[in-house]
């Protein structure tokens, strides 16, 4: 993950099992406020990348199965039209 090379976490966990709320609320305010590396600003856009890439992958899963739904369904409208046809043909012949 990115930013775990310029904060202390031993010092938060410190001040956290210390219960200091404030002072730990400050060490990372203080963290969180700094600008980026530019090897941050890489892993966030890799990171952003990674998810884009799974959402997309998993959008298109989903509608590659409801397009498949919509295609069985279509088949099967066609088929029970074309055996309707047929009958009607019967019928049509037989009276």
């Amino acid at each position: 993950m990115f930013m775990d090379t310029a904060i202390d976490t031993k010092e938060i966990e410190m001040l956290l099992e210390a219960e200091k709320w404030e002072e730990a609320r400050t060490l990372l305010d203080s963290y969180m406020s700094r600008p980026l590396t530019d090897k941050e600003k890489g892993e966030i856009y890799t990171n952003f990348a990674e998810v884009y890439l799974r959402v997309q992958n998993d959008l298109n899963k989903r509608y590659e199965e409801v397009l498949d739904d919509a295609i069985a369904t279509a088949k099967d409208i066609n088929h029970a039209e074309e055996d309707f046809k047929k009958n009607q043909i019967r019928r049509d012949l037989s009276a």
